[in-house]
């Protein structure tokens, strides 16, 4: 890994300063068009949760800084000069002052956005909050740690706040297949949102998600994480019966822990959604699925920071009718190579979603607070 105590070399004056310029910049972007015309750099996407508190404020931290670390060493010409942050403490400081000014300037300058709506179907007037750490050459100031007019490489943190209407997640979406996985998957990289913009602008208008996949197997999407679900059991499909998950089991791609290992970036919701199947005692199974085992495939869903838990109802896997010679069973929709899930927004889906929300709840003072 990266070692470092060289941290934020900025001073007051010039952070200030940098902080208008952004805010004329990307004030009236959409999250993705701020992260292409920023500098490259680690990110992490947020979200709050009745505009109370940030969702997973501690494990975004950690993900930044590990994000960072992993693109020091992946291109070592981005911080040739001067390595990212060594502690989540240095950073969250940071940080914390940096979101509650972008939040402060977004509800300043947007009074149409709207109030909090606590009804079943989900949130009106949430934030997404999207921070860049990244490693920005400019001229430097006398604070101590740098030389007063000479040029030096410094990792700076830039924030983007905008108002968002979370999807109803009870409504199944269909998803589009194409693209392989990404490259150092484990970590957030400005630069994918460049890189995914040719299959985002490839997407059929009917699809929700672009799903990324390998050799037939479906690793996550441009902005998510994936899960299918195989196995009925004991669990019933009348969401007034009693559930009994035994015989159910989730299957997911494993977490990315190096360049290359086939694994996914482990978000933030999908963490959730794990801790939830070991209490509920669901079984997991952590390998990408194959587009081959579909038919027995009962209920698949999304996970990500906007949409938190998100039935699916079709993969469209038309770019994928033949896997290593083997034609796709998609019998119910052999031309279009569609795979329609047998129980969309299924039992399964219905309780990791309500328990997400009920632990989102439940933890409101365990989350930064903005």
């Amino acid at each position: 890994g990266v070692n470092s105590t060289c941290g934020f070399a900025v001073s007051v004056y010039a952070h200030l300063v940098d902080a208008l310029n952004r805010y004329r910049k990307f004030g009236m972007t959409s999250p993705a068009d701020f992260l292409r015309q920023n500098e490259r750099g680690a990110y992490t996407a947020m979200r709050t949760w009745k505009r109370r508190a940030v969702i997973g404020w501690s494990h975004h931290l950690s993900r930044l800084l590990e994000s960072s670390l992993l693109l020091a060493e992946a291109y070592p010409e981005m911080c040739s000069t001067s390595p990212p942050p060594s502690t989540v403490e240095q950073l969250g400081s940071m940080i914390r002052l940096q979101v509650r000014d972008a939040i402060g300037r977004f509800e300043a300058t947007n009074i149409e956005h709207e109030p909090p709506n606590d009804g079943p179907e989900g949130y009106t007037g949430e934030l997404l909050i999207t921070v860049c750490l990244y490693p920005h050459l400019k001229q430097s100031y006398n604070d101590g740690a740098c030389t007063e007019g000479t040029p030096q490489s410094c990792w700076d943190i830039t924030a983007h706040v905008c108002s968002f209407r979370p999807p109803k997640w009870m409504i199944p979406v269909e998803v589009f297949v194409s693209g392989p996985p990404r490259r150092l998957a484990a970590a957030k990289d400005s630069a994918w949102a460049r890189d995914r913009l040719p299959l985002e602008q490839a997407k059929p208008p009917s699809a929700s998600e672009v799903l990324l996949s390998s050799s037939g197997r479906l690793a996550e999407g441009l902005v998510s994480n994936f899960f299918v679900v195989t196995g009925s059991g004991g669990c019933k499909h009348d969401e007034h019966a009693s559930l009994n998950f035994s015989g159910v089991t989730i299957v997911t791609a494993p977490a990315s822990v190096r360049d290359g290992d086939g694994g996914v970036l482990a978000g933030t919701v999908r963490e959730m959604v794990l801790c939830a199947c070991k209490e509920l005692g669901i079984a997991v199974r952590f390998e990408a699925p194959s587009i081959l085992d579909a038919p027995i495939w009962t209920e698949a869903f999304l996970t990500g920071t906007g949409r938190l838990v998100q039935a699916v109802g079709v993969i469209n896997a038309t770019s994928l009718r033949h896997v290593e010679g083997v034609l796709i069973d998609t019998s119910l929709n052999v031309d279009r190579a569609s795979i329609n899930l047998l129980h969309p927004c299924g039992p399964v889906t219905r309780q990791l979603g309500s328990w997400v929300a009920s632990k989102l709840t439940a933890d409101l003072s365990e989350n930064f607070v903005p």
